[in-house]
C-alpha cells in the first residue's frame, strides 16, 4: 500500500520493510536514501490527485528493485 507523504515511517511496497522517514533538511539522509543507500521512491502513478502532486508515494528498500523499474 502506498505511503502517505506525511507518514513518519516509510514502508517498502515490495517486501514490507520499514524505516523512519528522515527529517526535512537532514543532511545525513543521503547515506540511507537515494540510489547509493538503496531506498527509492516516486509519487504514486495510479493516484489521480486533485492537485498536481500525488498524496501517496511508492517506496522500495535497498534489497528490492528500484521503484522506477517496477510496473
Amino acid at each position: 500500500m502506498p505511503t502517505h507523504y506525511r507518514d513518519p515511517i516509510l514502508v517498502c511496497d515490495t517486501c514490507g520493510a520499514t524505516t523512519p522517514r528522515p527529517a526535512p533538511g537532514d543532511k545525513n539522509a543521503k547515506a540511507a536514501f537515494g540510489h547509493p543507500g538503496g531506498w527509492t521512491g516516486i509519487g504514486n502513478p495510479h493516484e489521480k490527485p486533485l492537485r498536481i502532486a500525488p498524496r501517496t508515494q511508492i517506496w522500495a528498500c535497498g534489497n528490492c528493485p528500484p521503484v522506477y523499474a517496477l510496473d
